[in-house]
């Protein structure tokens, strides 16, 4: 069972709500900008998950930590409870059978299922991440979210070993690398969590599956 510390207690978000959508049928609809996911281990809530909180975190809209289901009575109470972590335990996943992407499908589905009206934008990103969050914002607010968008660092699945040699991003199947995060309009969401359940049991990989489902 994980043991905690004399860690940093987390920082209460200091992002501005007052900050208003770019786009008019954004404003009307009166979503907030991002809600941001993050892959984590319990083990890493005491490092990594804290440090988070602690630094690009509170200047987000909102960030959800997701993590395999904890075989820990006290988890919630200790994380969830006493030091206010916003951490979700995905049922369905535990640690003895961790998957990074069924972690990944789940809590995309999780998001569907739980806030698809509230945000403009989804992201999936890492616990060793580091973000910009006012460059992030920035980029996200010179997007159309009601577009279907799949944001990310490109790659191309067969110039990672395919048949013809070739890694030409524009003339092959494309998707976004995991490491440096995806984000998904809110349009693109709503079109991929139908096919999650599906694309989790044919997986190549995680970042292909949702990149070949996205497109």
């Amino acid at each position: 069972k994980p043991v905690v510390h004399n860690t940093v207690p987390p920082k209460v978000t200091h992002f501005s709500y007052g900050l208003r959508p770019f786009y008019v049928a954004s404003e009307l609809g009166h979503r907030d900008k991002l809600l941001v996911g993050i892959l984590t281990t319990e083990e890493n809530i005491d490092s990594l998950v804290l440090a988070v909180n602690n630094t690009w975190g509170p200047l987000l809209p909102k960030i959800i930590f997701f993590t395999p289901f904890s075989r820990d009575v006290d988890f919630s109470e200790k994380y969830n409870k006493v030091l206010g972590l916003p951490i979700v335990q995905l049922a369905d996943v535990e640690d003895e059978n961790f998957s990074k992407t069924k972690l990944s499908f789940k809590m995309l589905k999780y998001m569907y299922d739980h806030y698809a009206n509230n945000y403009e934008w989804f992201m999936r990103v890492e616990d060793s991440m580091y973000l910009k969050p006012e460059k992030l914002l920035e980029l996200l607010n010179s997007v159309n979210s009601s577009k279907d968008v799949y944001l990310g660092r490109p790659g191309s699945y067969r110039a990672k070993g395919g048949d013809n040699g070739d890694d030409n991003l524009y003339s092959n199947d494309k998707y976004c690398y995991g490491g440096t995060g995806i984000a998904l309009s809110r349009s693109a969401l709503m079109k991929l969590a139908p096919h999650l359940e599906n694309c989790l049991e044919n997986a190549l990989t995680e970042q292909e599956e949702i990149g070949r489902a996205s497109c």
